[in-house]
Parts: C-alpha cells; structure tokens; sequence
C-alpha cells in the first residue's frame, strides 16, 4: 500500500485517477475487476483499523505525512 506515484498521498475524497471511465466498472467499486476501498470508508474517523487474515491480524495505519502502513 502506497502513496499517489505525484509524490503526495491520495487522502481526498475524491475518486482516484487510475483509470478512465471506460476500465473503471460504473457505480461497483471496481477497478479492472478489481474491489476499490477508499480509505476515508475503511477508517471513519480514526487513524488506524485492524486486518485479520487467515491466523493473523494486520494493522493498517494513516501516518502523520498520510502515508499508509501495513503491519503484522
């Protein structure tokens, strides 16, 4: 998980210009077939959430420069 390739993090509520409007799949949440998550929806109003996956749990965090970071 990183930043916008501008050198800026994409914290906007915006959507992402990763794609045009024709690869990006209507109203889904899709990219290329692919599930998008804004951050913004993921953590609310807090600055860190919880992943579990298989035995472990993640955490995935918003730094001060708003950068994310996933850890074990």
């Amino acid at each position: 998980m990183s930043s916008t390739g501008s050198g800026s993090p994409n914290t906007s509520d915006e959507k992402t210009d990763c794609a045009s409007d024709s690869t990006r799949d209507g109203n889904r949440g899709e990219y290329a077939g692919v599930p998008v998550y804004r951050s913004r929806d993921l953590f609310r109003e807090g600055k860190r959430v919880h992943i579990e996956h298989d035995a472990g749990t993640y955490t995935l965090q918003i730094t001060r420069q708003g950068k994310l970071i996933l850890t074990k």
